[in-house]
């Protein structure tokens, strides 16, 4: 907006800030267009440039860019409580030439576990920072916790590679897989036999940590799904 009346409504609020709006005041702030925030983005509280990359909100504008360019969509899961999603700011997305290949070649998209836990409890690799990598229409390519920069760039240009060799293959696939879960929402909930039950709690001890605690390889994080059918399986059985 380079005239006065295209404006935005952030600017003439600024400008007013100190008395009454007009173009010239308006003009001094070069705030014609509506900025983007440093901080809407941004998780760790140090310096760092990941507010570089072009962050799109999680939504439907976002999925339909990335079908209009043809790439896929790099989701990175983040919370403001979580110290390697700080780490990952300050590294991999403060990193030059990571920034400058999501900014070419994917369309970032950033969301906030505390606020879209719907998007967490369906993408989230295993714990915080949740780094995917989408298909415009949603389905996972590939996926990871925390990445570091050299290995970021090297995850990087395989996914979209993949992607644009594969493409059709995988748009059949998000076909697929939209049809069975639409069949499976549609056929009801079916019961869990004891057999399933006892199957996945032998899974969870199998994965017990008796040296350090907690399930699985390091970076750990807090499985309280699993605390939960641990306790209920010593309510069934006692053990």
């Amino acid at each position: 907006a380079g005239s006065a009346g295209g404006m935005s409504a952030w600017c003439r609020a600024r400008a007013s800030a100190s008395g009454s709006w007009t173009p010239t005041k308006a003009r001094r702030l070069t705030c014609y267009a509506e900025p983007v925030s440093d901080t809407k983005f941004h998780f760790s509280p140090r310096p760092n440039r990941a507010h570089e990359i072009k962050w799109r909100e999680w939504g439907e504008d976002a999925f339909k860019q990335a079908k209009e360019a043809g790439k896929p969509v790099l989701l990175a899961l983040s919370a403001v409580w979580c110290h390697w999603c700080h780490v990952m700011d300050e590294t991999s997305y403060s990193d030059t030439g990571v920034i400058a290949y999501i900014n070419e070649h994917f369309i970032p998209v950033r969301v906030d576990n505390d606020q879209r836990p719907d998007v967490n409890a369906r993408y989230n690799m295993g714990g915080w920072p949740t780094t995917a990598f989408l298909s415009p229409d949603g389905e996972i390519l590939a996926g990871a916790t925390y990445i570091a920069p050299d290995q970021m760039k090297e995850a990087m240009p395989r996914v979209f590679t993949y992607w644009a060799s594969n493409r059709d293959e995988v748009q059949q696939k998000a076909i697929e897989l939209r049809e069975k879960r639409a069949a499976a929402q549609s056929a009801g909930r079916g019961v869990l036999s004891d057999d399933i039950i006892d199957g996945v709690l032998k899974s969870v001890v199998n994965a017990y940590d008796p040296l350090y605690g907690g399930f699985g390889d390091a970076p750990k994080f807090p499985h309280t799904d699993a605390l939960d059918l641990l306790m209920y399986g010593h309510l069934r059985t006692g053990d």
